[in-house]
């Protein structure tokens, strides 16, 4: 799958599976050797970048390589992504040893720049039979 800026990914965040927007493209190990992988920076706050092998151009590619099905739509699930991302960036933003009130306002303001997304149509939730994703 050849990838670029601006594509429009599914990924899996935790349990979720999300569309994503790519945002970066990481070439370093492709300057290294030409045969290096790239890795890809998408619009979550994920803490990392990803590699082609944890991007799907489709929902149902990604649902049928990681043996994976979305739950059914539940009320309570709507803010899960809001959660998950949440969760991500307070972990992200504690390895910058800012201190309590300097890591909330950071929280807030990284919150700020997420996108707004849809349930059922830019994010699902994710069941396995073996309780293990990705």
């Amino acid at each position: 799958m050849k990838i670029s800026v601006g594509d429009k990914v599914w990924f899996i965040f935790s349990n979720l599976a999300v569309l994503g927007e790519v945002v970066g493209i990481n070439d370093y190990f492709r300057k290294q050797d030409p045969g290096g992988f790239l890795f890809y920076d998408l619009d979550e706050p994920i803490g990392h970048d990803l590699g082609e092998s944890d991007l799907y151009d489709s929902l149902e590619s990604l649902l049928k390589e990681n043996s994976v099905e979305v739950l059914e739509y539940n009320e309570k699930d709507l803010i899960l992504l809001h959660e998950t991302r949440i969760e991500s960036i307070r972990f992200i933003v504690k390895t910058h040893g800012l201190g309590v009130e300097e890591t909330q306002k950071r929280v807030s303001e990284l919150m700020s720049n997420c996108k707004e997304k849809v349930y059922c149509k830019d994010w699902f939730v994710l069941f396995s039979h073996d309780d293990e994703l990705g």
